[in-house]
């Protein structure tokens, strides 16, 4: 009987002890909700972004050498990041990438910032602009400077051990162009991107290696036109680069930039326009609509597969699966290009198995084009 009671008084004891830790659980949790909700609120604030985004832009311009702004900053809970109105500019102090809107959705938080690593599971790119630029006396792009300078070696020794690791797992574009004006050479390119999505593979900063697994781009537009030119400025310029041996030219551009290779498996590009324009040579189109003009060309329905392709340096090597587009002008169709292996650099250009089809012809071919001194030398091998 004795014992019996003794549990009795037992039970009381035990069930105030898991109320009172179920109270002090409910308490810590409760505080920690309202620190999370104070500091979102904080984070959310015009006075704190008021405060906080000049010094953080500032200190980071100041440490690439080169004006960085943003007006907004909405923060999800950690983890996602909203940039309104994010603008970078060159050396020059124009604009070098502007995005009205951009979104990094974050895999473990911020948090992830403090073990030097950043893993994003989307990064969304809404009107944005990036802008190259190269004037009549200088020899590099805008963009060229402007990564060499914030890119620029330094001492080893002062390296630290652990680098930045960063984890892209895909990035997805709306409404956004990249504009190219080049006065040394005469020419506007420009590429308006509807919409595109790029899968990643992942992104060595380290071994300066970026993986893609898939480019799938809808609506793609681009255009070329020439302008007038200083011909003697730009003759200048090609006997510069003409007279550069292999070694001048890898110690040249190591200097200037670290290049990244791109390892991209698929591509597929679908329903692209085609532009060209070149009013330098011919200011008006002279010859009849109904005759293909290289110099003048309107191309539409482009539909472009491509497979295996790496880029490093001004070298590319991969496989085009096919190419289909129609001329208005002329009406001509290109029913499919094929390339069994592409193999590009600076001195030449090399097409394995060629299939070009048109409505009305066949024809296959091996063509090699190799440049020497900007005199180009033109083989071709018939295999049909």
């Amino acid at each position: 009987m004795e014992e019996k009671q003794q549990a009795k008084e037992q039970k009381p004891k035990k069930s105030r002890a898991r109320r009172g830790l179920k109270g002090f659980l409910w308490t810590v949790l409760s505080l920690l909700l309202v620190f999370l909700v104070i500091l979102y609120l904080i984070l959310q604030s015009n006075r704190f972004q008021n405060w906080a985004i000049p010094k953080i832009t500032d200190a980071i311009s100041n440490k690439i050498g080169s004006p960085i702004q943003i007006k907004h900053v909405d923060i999800d809970i950690m983890q996602r990041i909203v940039l309104d109105s994010f603008l970078v500019k060159d050396l020059n102090q124009d604009t070098l990438f502007y995005s009205e809107k951009l979104s990094i959705g974050l895999k473990h938080g911020l948090i992830s910032l403090f073990y030097n690593s950043l893993s994003v599971n989307q990064l969304k790119i809404d009107k944005a602009k990036f802008r190259l630029s190269r004037g009549p006396d200088d020899y590099d792009t805008s963009s060229k400077k402007y990564f060499a300078h914030v890119f620029k070696k330094k001492d080893n020794s002062k390296k630290k051990k652990n680098g930045f690791d960063l984890d892209v797992k895909s990035v997805l574009i709306n409404n956004s162009k990249i504009e190219k004006i080049d006065t040394l050479k005469g020419e506007i390119m420009l590429w308006d991107i509807p919409t595109a999505e790029i899968a990643l593979n992942g992104i060595s900063i380290e071994n300066k290696n970026i993986d893609v697994a898939s480019l799938n781009v809808d609506g793609l537009g681009f255009s070329l036109e020439t302008f007038n030119r200083d011909e003697q400025k730009y003759l200048d310029w090609t006997d510069w680069v003409n007279n550069l041996d292999s070694l001048e030219v890898i110690r040249f551009e190591e200097e200037s930039i670290p290049y990244f290779s791109i390892n991209l498996e698929h591509a597929n590009i679908k329903n692209a326009t085609f532009s060209m324009h070149q009013h330098r040579q011919e200011p008006i189109r002279l010859k009849a609509l109904d005759e293909l003009d290289y110099r003048h060309m309107e191309v539409e329905n482009i539909d472009l597969q491509l497979e295996h392709i790496f880029f490093i340096d001004n070298s590319c090597t991969g496989q085009l699966k096919s190419l289909s587009c129609k001329e208005n002008a002329s009406g001509f169709e290109l029913k499919n290009l094929c390339i069994d292996s592409i193999s590009v650099d600076r001195r030449k250009m090399a097409l394995i198995d060629v299939e070009f089809q048109s409505d009305k012809s066949f024809v296959g071919d091996t063509l090699y084009f190799c440049i020497m001194n900007s005199k180009i030398h033109f083989y071709i091998i018939i295999i049909i």
